[in-house]
C-alpha cells in the first residue's frame, strides 16, 4: 500500500453550521456535493452530513475496504448496520461518551449520537439557571451553546485519525503558539460615582487585554470620563447609545450610529459592539454588517466558545461573533449572593480551567458591581492570568483581526508519510502565515505546536515536543446549567415585554413608530406606564 496518505478531511454535503465548526477548529477540509464527485484514493476521513443513498453506501464500502474512515451523526446511524460494523472497545474518556468507533471491512466508522446541525442552527435565547460553586444565578443566554457540538465534532474527527495511527493536524487558535488568551470586557451601562476611575486605575497595566463598551447616554454629562479612557490608551467600543437592544433594525441603527458619533467626537474609533444585556437578533446583525463593524459579542447567541461568523439564510455574516463567559459579579448581586470569597474562587477556577483546556479566557463585568467597590476582586483575576505561562493578552479588536487573518489561511494539501512518520502541508497561494502555528495530536491527550515558516513544509512527528492536552469536561464543582421554568405570570409578562419591545431608555420623541407594537409602546410610555408596571 502507498505510504502517502491524504489527511485533508472530505466533507460530503452542504451545511454552513458544520463548515463553521471546521473553520473554528482550523481543520483542513475540502467540500463535495456528493461522494461521486469526490475522488477517493483510500485512507481519507470522510464526514457525511447528507443522507447517504444506496449508491453512496456502495462507494463507502469500497472506501472502508481501502482503510478509509467515515464520520457520521444520527442522520446516517443506519450506516453502522448496513456496513455490518463492529463496535470497538476504547477509553471513551479521551474522546467523549457520545462518540462510538466501529470497524468495518478494514476501515472505520466514527459515529456521533446526535444531530450536529440542529442545535448549532438554533439562535433563540432562554433564561437559564447556572449552579455554580458560589451559588445559583440566572441569565438570559443562548438555548444551546454551540461549543458543545464543535467539541464533539472535533473529537470525532480526531478519533477517526487516531484509530488508524494518523496525526490530527489543524491550525492553532492563537498566534505564535500561545496556549490561551485573556481579555476582560467592561460594560459601562451606567455612570456610578468614581467606580469607573477606580477600575481604570486597577487596569492601568492591563490596557492590552481589556476592552470597554460604553452605553453613551449614561455618560452624556460626564463625557470627560470616557475621553480620559480613550486618551489613556484603553480600547473603548460601543455598547449602544441607549442601553437597549431593539427588535426593530431601524431603531437599532439609529441607536448605534448615535454611539459611533459620541465616541468619534471624543477621538475614539469604533469597530466593536456589545449589545446591551447580551441580546442578539438577526436585525441587529444586519445593521452591524451595514455599518462595517469588525466584531460583536452577545451571549444570547453563544457563550464559552471560539469566535465564529453568525449564519443567516445560509449566508455567513461579515461581522465576527466573539462569545464570552456569561457569568459576572453583577448577576450574583442580582441573586442576593454577597460572598465575595466564593465568587472570587469561582472566577479563579474559570480562568484556570479554560487555560488548561486551551480555550479563550473571556470574562466580563461592570464597574458598578463589587469590582468597583472592592478592586481586589478584579486584581485577583488579573493576578491569576499573570501566573499563567504562554498566555496571549489581547484586546477584543486584536482577537478579531487575528481570527479574520487565520480564517483566510487555507490548505491545498496535507499528506502523511507513514513510512517516515512525517506530514507535509501546502497552503493556498498568498496566505499570510506569519504567527500561524499548527496543532498536531498523535493522541487525544498529547499535543505539539509547530510554527509555519513557509507556504509549504515537511514536519517529522518524532521531532515535535509534546505536552498534555485536555478538553473542558463538565465539572459539577464549577457550574451546571438548566433552562429556568418560568411561572405562568412571568411567561405572560415576558411575552408582553417582548411583543412591545418594552424599554424606558429611548426618549419618546426618538421612538420610531413604524409598527403596531412601537405605537402601543409609545402610547403607554406617553400615558406614564413605567417599567415596574410592565416589566416585573
Amino acid at each position: 500500500m502507498d505510504s502517502l496518505i491524504n489527511i485533508k478531511l472530505g466533507l460530503i454535503g452542504k451545511s454552513c453550521e458544520i463548515m463553521s465548526m471546521l473553520r473554528q477548529e482550523g481543520i483542513p477540509f475540502s467540500r463535495y456535493d456528493s461522494l461521486e464527485s469526490c475522488k477517493l484514493n483510500g485512507r481519507e476521513s470522510m464526514l457525511i452530513i447528507s443522507k447517504a443513498s444506496g449508491r453512496d453506501v456502495e462507494l463507502l464500502k469500497d472506501h472502508l475496504c481501502k482503510g478509509g474512515a467515515v464520520i457520521c451523526d444520527i442522520l446516517n446511524k443506519d450506516l453502522i448496520s448496513r456496513m455490518r460494523a463492529k463496535k470497538l472497545d476504547y477509553d471513551d474518556s479521551l474522546y467523549g461518551g457520545s462518540i462510538g468507533r466501529y470497524e468495518s471491512s478494514g476501515g472505520y466508522i466514527v459515529y456521533v449520537d446526535k444531530d450536529l446541525r440542529k442545535e448549532a442552527s438554533y439562535s433563540r435565547a432562554v433564561i437559564k439557571e447556572f449552579f455554580t460553586s458560589a451559588g445559583t444565578v440566572r441569565e438570559k443566554v443562548a438555548s444551546f451553546p454551540k461549543y458543545r457540538d464543535r467539541e464533539i465534532l472535533s473529537r470525532a474527527l480526531m478519533a477517526s485519525f487516531h484509530v488508524r495511527g494518523l496525526p490530527f493536524v489543524r491550525l492553532w487558535y492563537y498566534p505564535k503558539g500561545f496556549r490561551s488568551l485573556f481579555n476582560f470586557r467592561f460594560d459601562l451601562d451606567e455612570d456610578t460615582g468614581n467606580d469607573l476611575e477606580l477600575i481604570a486605575g486597577v487596569s492601568e497595566k492591563y490596557k492590552d487585554c481589556t476592552t470597554w463598551f460604553v452605553s453613551c447616554a449614561s455618560f452624556e454629562k460626564n463625557a470627560h470620563k470616557i475621553k480620559k479612557l480613550i486618551d489613556d490608551g484603553f480600547d473603548v467600543q460601543s455598547h449602544g447609545y441607549f442601553h437597549h437592544t431593539y427588535s426593530d433594525s431601524e431603531q437599532n441603527e439609529i441607536n448605534i450610529k448615535k454611539s459611533i458619533g459620541y465616541i468619534g467626537n471624543l477621538r475614539g474609533s469604533v469597530e466593536g459592539f456589545a449589545a446591551p444585556m447580551g441580546r442578539w437578533n438577526e436585525g441587529l446583525q444586519v445593521v452591524l454588517e451595514r455599518l462595517g463593524f469588525l466584531y460583536s459579542s452577545e451571549f444570547s447567541l453563544d457563550y464559552d466558545n471560539l469566535p465564529f461568523y453568525p449564519i443567516s439564510r445560509s449566508i455567513f455574516s461579515s461581522v465576527l461573533q466573539i462569545p464570552i463567559h456569561p457569568i459576572c459579579w453583577g448577576i450574583y448581586k442580582d441573586a442576593g449572593i454577597v460572598n465575595d470569597n466564593a465568587i472570587r474562587e469561582y472566577m479563579q477556577k474559570i480562568v484556570i480551567k479554560k487555560y488548561e483546556a486551551r480555550l479563550p479566557i473571556l470574562l466580563y463585568g461592570h464597574p458598578s458591581e463589587s469590582i468597583g467597590k472592592d478592586p481586589k476582586l478584579l486584581e485577583m483575576v488579573y493576578g491569576t492570568a499573570d501566573s499563567l505561562s504562554n498566555l496571549w493578552r489581547a484586546r477584543l479588536s486584536d482577537l478579531a483581526r487575528w481570527w479574520k487573518k487565520r480564517e483566510k489561511v487555507r490548505f491545498k494539501e496535507v499528506t502523511f508519510d507513514a513510512s517516515k512518520k512525517t506530514f507535509s502541508y501546502e497552503l493556498e497561494d498568498g496566505a499570510d502565515f506569519s504567527g500561524i502555528h499548527l496543532n498536531v495530536q498523535v493522541r487525544a491527550d498529547k499535543a505539539a505546536y509547530y510554527g509555519i515558516t513557509g507556504l509549504s513544509g515537511n514536519v517529522s512527528l518524532d521531532e515535535l515536543q509534546y505536552e498534555e492536552s485536555r478538553y473542558l469536561k463538565a465539572d459539577p464543582d464549577l457550574y451546571r446549567e438548566r433552562i429556568w421554568k418560568k411561572t405562568r405570570l412571568k411567561r405572560l409578562k415576558d411575552g408582553l415585554v417582548d411583543m412591545l419591545d418594552w424599554e424606558e431608555s429611548t426618549p419618546l420623541n426618538e421612538i420610531k413608530r413604524n409598527s403596531a407594537a412601537s405605537n402601543i409602546k409609545y402610547l403607554l410610555r406617553r400615558c406614564g406606564f413605567d417599567k415596574v408596571k410592565i416589566n416585573t
